[in-house]
């Protein structure tokens, strides 16, 4: 089991890449927003980017194209600046 916040963002992450695929978006959601709240507090930069990109991805699956801008955006400049 995870122990620590960088081991829970990962495994957050990939909970919520599940959720998406299964058509759970407010799961999905959730686990993403808590891995990246987890990742950004052990500063674990790659794996900020990489739930924030499964973020954008969920959102445009919904076919919310301007709600996946910001996630995105983040997730590009997550290694050198905090969104």
């Amino acid at each position: 089991m995870a122990e620590t916040d960088e081991e829970f963002a990962a495994v957050l992450g990939v909970r919520g890449m599940n959720a998406s695929d299964l058509g759970d978006y407010p799961a999905a959601f959730e686990h993403l927003g808590e891995s990246v709240r987890r990742a950004g507090g052990c500063a674990d930069r790659r794996q900020e980017a990489w739930s924030l990109s499964m973020m954008a991805r969920a959102h445009l699956l919904r076919g919310e194209l301007g709600r996946r801008s910001r996630p995105l955006d983040c997730s590009a400049r997550t290694s050198t600046i905090r969104c």
